[in-house]
């Protein structure tokens, strides 16, 4: 049977990578368990581990710095008249929450996925990666799925405020400090698959992509068991 192309190929040879080729976003053969979705990743690995499991389109960015090209962009805002869902699986780390800023800015209807970071470490040393190193590619099957499975739609409300973040003690009143603020606030974003941010960043990113206050409730559990247990 010949191979199904889209007439649409990338113009780069490395950063579009999918089931056939490294030309272009292309169809596969088989049945798509995921049919219509074209998930965005950062490298190479991060495809090669979707699709140990998931028969679906996947988009590599190259490496998070990409994000910004004009005709990267243009291609991702070309895919998105042809998926029905575009979905942002990218790093749980400050390079992919500042990937997914700025596609999110300049590419309509984007979804989103977040991996804790707890769950997206490396737990052995490899070629070029070692214990700890942060990334989709070392994700389980079970925490990627889990992520897609709970991707949101890019949101503009205001669901959270500065007062509120004050009030879950992950943002300190003017001119306080203490209380860990900054280490739960830090745990907080581990457990969301935010990468780092202060204050302004989070609340941004709350708001943005589709968390609820259960979310955050769960999330500040997670953080005040360790911060608790390390005092203790």
């Amino acid at each position: 049977m010949p191979r199904r192309t889209m007439a649409w190929e990338s113009r780069y040879d490395n950063t579009c990578v999918c089931s056939m080729d490294k030309r272009g976003v292309q169809s596969g053969e088989r049945k798509r368990a995921l049919a219509g979705v074209l998930i965005v990743v950062e490298g190479v690995n991060d495809m090669r581990r979707i699709r140990a499991f998931l028969d679906v389109d996947v988009y590599v960015l190259g490496s998070a710095t990409r994000a910004g090209d004009s005709d990267l962009i243009g291609e991702l805002q070309h895919l998105g008249t042809v998926y029905k869902r575009i979905i942002l699986l990218l790093d749980p780390d400050v390079a992919g929450r500042q990937a997914r800023n700025e596609i999110d800015r300049r590419v309509d209807g984007c979804w989103h996925a977040f991996i804790p970071v707890a769950s997206a470490q490396s737990r052995v040393n490899k070629k070029y990666k070692d214990i700890g190193d942060v990334g989709v590619e070392h994700a389980s099957s079970a925490a990627i799925q889990a992520a897609i499975r709970r991707s949101r739609k890019s949101r503009r409300e205001n669901v959270f405020s500065r007062e509120y973040l004050i009030s879950h003690g992950v943002v300190a009143p003017m001119h306080q400090r203490g209380d860990n603020v900054t280490w739960r606030r830090e745990l907080l974003c581990e457990y969301l698959g935010l990468g780092m941010c202060d204050g302004k960043q989070l609340l941004r990113q709350l708001n943005s992509y589709g968390f609820l206050p259960q979310d955050v409730e769960k999330g500040l559990q997670y953080a005040n068991k360790i911060i608790n247990s390390d005092i203790s």
